[in-house]
Order: C-alpha cells, then structure tokens, then sequence
C-alpha cells in the first residue's frame, strides 16, 4: 500500500477536491470510481500526486499493462523519482519477473539507499530463492525504515512462525494491527496466525474485523472458509466457496478448494468430481493429482479403467526420469501406478528395468515374476522371465550361500517415520502437507540405509506422538513447516528428530521449483536423511569363519568396505558415537550382494566372540548434515 498527500501548490482547490474524493475511492477500494474522478480532471504524466494515484488503481485491479503504461509516461517527466520506481518494481513483484525486479530494485537504491520498498523486494526476492536467513535480515532492515508499513513485518511474521517463532510472529501481526488498525488485511493476517496454530475460534474473531473493514474481502472468505473446514462445518465451508468469483482464487484453484472441503467430510464422489473439474484446467498439477489419486481410492477402491487412466500420468513422468537415469523419481512415479493397480504389467516391467540398471537383479527378477504371473498368456513377458531367471540362479551369490531369497530377510536400518508434524503455513490450501507426505512415503523408501513407517494419516498431541513413536520403535521423525513462495516456489523446513532425546539431529531448507517441486523436495529430503543418521546392520548367519550381515549394494556397501561389530543386539542411535576400541572385532566385505554380505574378520580371533543378531556399523559413517540450500 502506497500513500499519499494532495498537494494545494499544485492543483486549486477545486482539482484538490477532486484528488481527495478520488483517494477517499481508492482508500475505500471502489477502484473504477476513483479512476474515473481521476480522469474527469484531465490529469498529465507531469501531474505526479494524482498520476501516481491512477497507476495504483490500475495496479489493484489488475490491469498490469495499463499500470505499466502510465507508469513509462511517468517516467518520461520524473526519471529521478522513485515512487514511479516502485510501481514499476510492484508490478515485476507482483507477476513474479524477479529478474527486472532485482535490476529496479538497483535503481531505486541509487535514488534512495535507504528506501523502504526497495528492502522489502530484496527480502521477497531472497525468500522465493530459498535463502531465508536473508530474506528475514532484509525484513528487519525494512521495518527500520518504516515501522508502519505493512508488508515487510508481516511478511517476517510468517517466516518466524515456519521457523517456529511463534511468539515472536505474534508481536509482528500485534504491531502491525497497531499501526494500520483501520487495514482489513492487519486482520487477516492474524486470523491466519491464529487458524495455522489451531485457534479457531480466535481465528473466526479476527475474520470477522477484517470484514469490518472490507465486507467483500475473498481472500478472508476463503480463510474462513478453510477455518469452517477445520471445525467441520462443511455445509458453511461450502457455502462461502461456491460463490467467490473464480478469478479471485490463486492459481485457479477455487474447485481445489472445493474438493478439500468435500474430502475432509468424507464426501469422496463429490470430492472426486471436485478435483477433476480442477485438473480440467491444471492437468499436470502435483496438488491435483495427489487430492485425485487420494480420493479415486476411495471412490473405486478396486482397479478399474478410471483408477489405469489416472497412473497414466505417473507413467509419462516415470518413463521421462527413466530415461534420465534417476532411479530415485522413476521408482518413486511406478509405486504410484502400482498403488492405483498392483497389476500394471507397464508398470512393473519398468520397474524391473529399473532394478536391472541399479544392479538389483533379484528385485528385477521379482518384477518380471509379478509380471508373469498377472499375463500368463503373455509369451513375450513368460520367455523374459524365464530366461533372465536362468541366467541369474547360477549368478546371485546370495543363494550360494545358502539365503534363498535376501528380500525375505529382516531389514537393516534405523526407523524414521512420516507423522503429521509438518504444518502449512501462509496461506497454503487444505491438504498441502498431506501432498508431502504422500510423496515422501513414495520416495524416501528408495534408500536403502533406512526404514520408513507412514503414520501421517493420524494426528497426536506432541505427548501422544512420542508415546506412539516409541510404541512403534521409531527412531527419528521429521517435523516442520511447509509453504508455497510463489506459483511456482515450493519450500520445506524441517527438522530430523531423534526420538530416543528429543535431539534435532540436523535442520534444512530446501526449496525447488518447477511442474514436480513437491517430488523435488521429497528426493532432496531423502538426500539430506540418507547422509544424515548413522546405518546399522546386523549378524544373520555364521558359517565357518563367513559372516553373513542383512546389508549389501542396496544401502550403500561395497567390497572391501571394513564395519565394525558390537556385542549388542539392541541398535541403539548412538552406537556410530562409540570408538572402535569398544567393538568385538572389525570385520571385512568380501562380497556385496544386493541386500546381503559375505564378511569375514580382519583378526580372526575375535570369532569366538561372534554371534547372530550383532550389531554391525561402517567403520566410518557420515553422521552429521548441517543445513542444505537448494534450488531445482
């Protein structure tokens, strides 16, 4: 919000009059009337007060190239004045060409090294980069140059709270209300406060003083809405949202919202019929696909044509990361077809190719297998299984050594566990977590190191959830927030938990962009897990002086790789802590096969001391992550 002062040197008091009447329709948000006053006085470009007035009507309605023009008119007459540099910078801002804002925003602090506005783009623009510690640095600086404008406190309020400075949010919105108490939006942002931290009826308060102030104000109505949602008031819900204006949703996501209403009531057909009407215009829309493939489980709970026609998706994108050689996404996208229908032949042949590049023969074999016995009729699918099963009976080591199949064996590796303790914040639609959630239980069962429970369908006070995870023997958690920056922008801030002493093993930022961010973000968490806890194996077999461990090529070993083994068989998180001095004995790979190791004693005195269930480590294991900035 911009402001302004109608000058009587300028104007008569007539044309002062006039400019008044016209602020007093822009202050009230009758935008067309305050336009039309404007142009009633037959204003020029060299007319900056009043010019500057009718480039922000034409900004609030929307009508960019208008603004854009008047704007270059301007500039034409007063190139030296900064407020016409800031529309100009508002509008770049505003349509997310951060590329001509950064270069405007250059040229407003050649004017003016200490303008607001100009510190408050720079924060924004930092903060859709990712880089958050910046982007509060230049809030701060901002709100020191102007502690009554409304942008850069509110703006820092929001990522305090992802942060998980509540309190600190709260005394920014609690300012921000006291220098612009007559601003509709003071209210609404507070309400917001309120809704993310599950203050509803504090939430419906602060709603209702926003509408005090601006009774026809959409995005409210869609908060309150969403507030109604929680406190599952569905018909009310509903009722708000049918009749906003589908222009005045962002991203045209006004039946996005309509289905997380329907969902959250357990309405499936309904929201089914929602989200289809949403993909309609955002076909390759991550949220959507996810909300439709949600729902479509329910709707048709067996495979059917609707349930294959809706993997389609997932197979394009499966066959472009499989041709990129990403193995990560490309499994990720075929367990996606293989939830909608456990038989897609397509799928689990290319999930079989899959397994085949990454040397997971035996994985590759249960694919073709599967495969087999869904077409039986097929010759084609039956002389590949066939043949590559003979070749690999004399080639999988594993079996030589007596382990019939090594997929049967008891997995390796600490517990982390997907829990509903990751919040959306800002003004992020229903179900925006539960996307993320979705796609981590996707993605990050492809490391091997680690396993992976899905609790995130159940919610738990902070109490109940550890109780829970520790019923569950659940060794780290991810907690956090996650939010939108732009259309585009995707942002996860999260935290890795150690469950056994609460301690926060490592924190990270990442944010990613592009039609895939939410499986961006997920790979790039799995990326910062996987190197950050410790890996564990254990004893499964003893034969003469071979000792055999339930780890191989699939978590990471390799041949000749030396592990240490403690007399334990309880894998506790702080065993990589402990000195080699205090082990049994190190052992050697000797070979590493896909899910299981052939390893034998470097000192084979030790071997009397050697019994199954032992715990084994990597003798040098990468412990800690500190925080990764990334960007895709």
């Amino acid at each position: 919000m911009f402001y302004f002062c109608a000058s009587s040197v300028s104007f008569g008091q007539s044309a002062n009059n006039n400019l008044q009447n016209a602020l007093n329709f822009y202050n009230n948000r009758n935008y067309e009337n305050s336009i039309a006053v404007l142009e009633s006085m037959n204003i020029k470009p060299s007319d900056i007060e009043p010019y500057l007035l009718l480039i922000d009507n034409y900004i609030k309605l929307k009508n960019y190239s208008m603004a854009e023009t008047l704007i270059n008119d301007a500039a034409n007459y007063h190139s030296r004045d900064f407020r016409v540099l800031e529309r100009k910078l508002n509008i770049e801002l505003l349509n997310n060409r951060n590329t001509e804002a950064r270069r405007t925003i250059n040229s407003i602090k050649a004017l003016d090294s200490k303008n607001y506005f100009a510190n408050y783009a720079e924060g924004l623009l930092n903060e859709r980069m990712g880089y958050y510690k910046t982007a509060m640095t230049l809030y701060e600086r901002a709100i020191i140059i102007d502690k009554n404008r409304a942008e850069a406190p509110v703006s820092l309020a929001y990522l305090q709270l992802a942060s998980g400075n509540s309190n600190r949010a709260l005394n920014l919105l609690n300012n921000n209300i006291d220098n612009n108490p007559r601003m509709a939006e003071s209210y609404y942002h507070l309400a917001n406060y309120y809704y993310l931290n599950r203050n509803y009826n504090r939430a419906l308060s602060e709603v209702s003083n926003a509408f005090y102030y601006y009774t026809n104000y959409n995005e409210a109505k869609i908060l309150q809405a969403n507030i109604f949602l929680s406190l599952k008031r569905y018909n009310e819900a509903i009722g708000i949202l049918e009749y906003i204006p589908d222009s005045e949703f962002k991203n045209n996501s006004k039946y996005y919202y309509i289905g997380n209403v329907y969902e959250e009531a357990n309405n499936y057909p309904n929201a089914k019929n929602s989200y289809i009407n949403y993909l309609k215009t955002k076909p390759e829309d991550e949220l959507g696909r996810l909300a439709y493939e949600r729902v479509l489980l329910n709707t048709n709970p067996t495979p059917d044509y609707e349930r294959n026609r809706a993997a389609l998706y997932y197979g394009n994108m499966a066959s472009y990361y499989t041709r990129l050689a990403d193995n990560v996404r490309a499994q990720a996208y075929l367990k996606h077809m293989l939830k909608l229908n456990p038989a897609n032949t397509y799928a689990r042949l290319m999930l079989s190719d899959v397994y085949r590049r990454m040397g997971l023969e035996e994985r590759a074999l249960e694919e073709l297998e599967i495969a087999k016995n869904v077409n039986p009729e097929d010759k084609s699918i039956v002389y590949k299984y066939d043949s590559y099963k003979r070749r690999l009976d004399k080639n999988i080591p594993s079996r030589s050594w007596g382990i019939e199949n090594q997929y049967n064996l008891e997995k390796s590796g600490y517990t982390i566990a997907i829990a509903d303790t990751i919040t959306a914040q800002k003004d992020s639609p229903m179900f925006f977590n539960t996307a993320l959630y979705q796609t981590l239980s996707y993605v990050l069962p492809q490391y091997g190191k680690f396993q992976v429970l899905d609790i995130y369908t159940n919610y738990y006070s902070e109490r109940d959830l550890y109780s829970e995870l520790n019923l569950r023997k659940v060794d780290y958690y991810l907690r956090g927030s996650t939010f939108e920056n732009s259309a585009d922008n995707f942002t996860v801030m999260l935290d890795l938990v150690e469950v056994r002493n609460e301690r926060v093993v490592t924190n990270f930022t990442i944010t990613t962009k592009g039609k895939d961010r939410i499986m961006n973000a997920a790979v790039m968490t799995g990326k910062v897990i996987d190197n950050a806890i410790p890996f564990y194996s254990k004893v499964i077999k003893i034969h003469n002086d071979n000792i055999y461990i339930n780890a191989g090529k699939l978590q990471g070993l390799t041949n000749d790789m030396n592990l240490l083994i403690y007399n334990t068989t309880t894998a506790t998180t702080d065993l990589s802590n402990r000195s080699a001095d205090m082990s049994i004995g190190m052992v050697k790979v000797i070979t590493a096969d896909e899910n299981v190791s052939l390893t034998k004693l470097i000192d084979g005195r030790a071997l009397s001391r050697i019994n199954l269930n032992q715990i084994v480590i990597p003798y040098i294991t990468n412990t800690s992550v500190n925080s990764v900035q990334a960007q895709n």
